[in-house]
């Protein structure tokens, strides 16, 4: 699987234990990260003791809105990318990103 670096634009706070991050799409990857409605990125994160973790989330906003959107709920037990994404990622972070896959998908007719 190929990851890419991808800005954070935005780590919005929904509830006390959920984010909103928002990531930047450089016009470079454009066509690379071109979703449809369903689909899913990983994010493969490096902690500072350098264990890797790789977690998958569903993409929340539309296709064409030019950042990819996703939502993070913090979980209580595990290796925890959820509380690294609620307590310290910040918007100007870079995230290691897949392009958009899964089959899951809606399309309108």
């Amino acid at each position: 699987m190929k990851f890419y670096s991808l800005l954070i634009k935005s780590v919005d706070r929904l509830t006390s234990k959920a984010v909103n991050i928002q990531l930047e799409i450089p016009e470079a990857l454009k066509s690379t990260f071109h979703f449809i409605p369903g689909q899913y990125i990983t994010i493969n994160y490096t902690s500072n003791k350098g264990s890797e973790l790789r977690r998958s989330y569903s993409l929340s906003n539309l296709p064409g809105e030019g950042a990819l959107q996703i939502g993070i709920k913090e979980l209580d037990k595990g290796a925890n990318f959820s509380a690294i994404a609620n307590r310290e990622l910040k918007a100007g972070d870079r995230l290691e990103v897949s392009a958009p896959e899964g089959r899951f998908t809606y399309e309108a007719s």
